[in-house]
């Protein structure tokens, strides 16, 4: 059966995408295809009730044990005529592992695999925030950078993919922020309709950033559907903070030029050549301006508590359970409930006053 597998790379508009095809699965177009999930169970998921909940396929499916009984599945769900959509970023570095365990066979695939590519500067920046920084291993970029460099080399990744025997063909494009609209025109579907509402993943902004950072062990890189519930509380249009130096930076360039050259060459010509006369593939000029933040501007003020604590209690119930059930959590596991408004400006701390029970751990569930 043949079928479209997005593989990301993660940070090119792979969430809206996906967002969007589990709201709308049926795909219209000269071929008709439908967007599937299949999820950590080995359940292929189809309705959209389902797919809303889970809206990505399992990170880890090529090493299930069960890819005979996931074929069967999915052959009874596609409909007649139809070809199956699959999508899940994690897989974009996974091509080899792929390969080694015949997974597209198994699953009785014929893959096209799909991928869009960004700038690795910009991309390393805005993964900083969501996975890395999270990490208590890590410390600076520059550390990572030594040991995780070449998990940027783009081409590299996507070579292990077109090495398949499976994949009949791979379609590699550069991220614009429209992959909903590309995606769509790739299949020669009509475009999204106007009233349509594309979900935009959004970076941590500043002020998250900065009350996250003074509670550490609350945000992981486990939860980073946190980053979300943060955006509704504190809806905000700044871009998160610039983590790279100028010699990080420079290293990135250094690193990845062979590589691009190797994917500039591999795309269709107009993007190819889009690619080569983009300066942010190959020198950090674009982002001299852009100054690495300090650790003082980490740290949250009075006024983030503040306007945290307002937003609290204006936020609906389901919002305040979350958090609350959170920072239940982060306290159990530092002994004690009292230290987290303990944490806080002792003046702030007196305003709250009667108001803190409001958010009181003890209180959720």
């Amino acid at each position: 059966m043949r079928c479209i597998l997005h593989i990301g790379f993660g940070k090119t508009g792979t969430t809206a995408l996906q967002r969007y095809l589990a709201a709308r699965p049926v795909v219209d177009g000269p071929q008709p295809h439908r967007y599937f999930v299949v999820d950590h169970r080995g359940h292929v998921l189809r309705d959209a009730d389902a797919l809303n909940r889970e809206a990505v396929s399992d990170p880890q499916l090529w090493e299930r044990d069960d890819l005979d009984a996931i074929a069967r599945r999915l052959v009874a769900a596609v409909p007649l005529g139809s070809r199956p959509i699959l999508s899940q970023e994690a897989w974009s570095i996974r091509g080899r592992e792929w390969l080694e365990a015949d997974a597209l066979n198994r699953l009785g695939l014929r893959a096209h695999v799909v991928a869009w590519v960004r700038p690795q500067i910009e991309w390393f920046n805005s993964g900083w925030w969501e996975w890395w920084a999270w990490l208590h291993r890590v410390n600076t970029p520059a550390e990572l950078l030594k040991h995780w460099g070449k998990q940027m080399h783009w081409r590299a990744h996507l070579d292990a993919w077109a090495a398949n025997p499976a994949v009949d063909k791979l379609t590699v494009r550069l991220y614009r922020r429209n992959t909903v609209s590309d995606f769509l025109a790739l299949l020669g579907a009509p475009p999204p309709a106007p009233d349509a509402s594309v979900v935009v993943n959004r970076s941590l902004a500043p002020v998250h950033i900065r009350l996250l950072k003074s509670m550490p062990g609350l945000r992981t890189p486990n939860r980073p559907w946190l980053d979300g519930l943060l955006q509704k509380l504190l809806p905000s249009t700044e871009r998160a903070p610039w983590v790279l130096t100028p010699a990080d930076m420079q290293r990135i360039v250094d690193d990845c030029r062979a590589d691009n050259e190797r994917l500039a060459a591999s795309l269709a010509p107009e993007q190819a050549d889009e690619m080569r006369r983009d300066p942010r593939w190959w020198s950090i000029t674009p982002y001299l301006d852009l100054p690495a933040a300090q650790p003082a501007d980490l740290k949250a003020t009075r006024r983030d508590w503040m306007q945290a604590f307002s937003a609290l209690f204006q936020a609906d119930e389901g919002v305040r359970r979350k958090l609350a059930h959170l920072v239940a959590e982060l306290e159990r596991r530092r002994d004690g409930r009292g230290r987290f408004f303990d944490r806080l400006p002792r003046r702030l701390a007196a305003r709250l006053g009667a108001r803190a029970h409001e958010f009181d751990p003890r209180g959720a569930g």
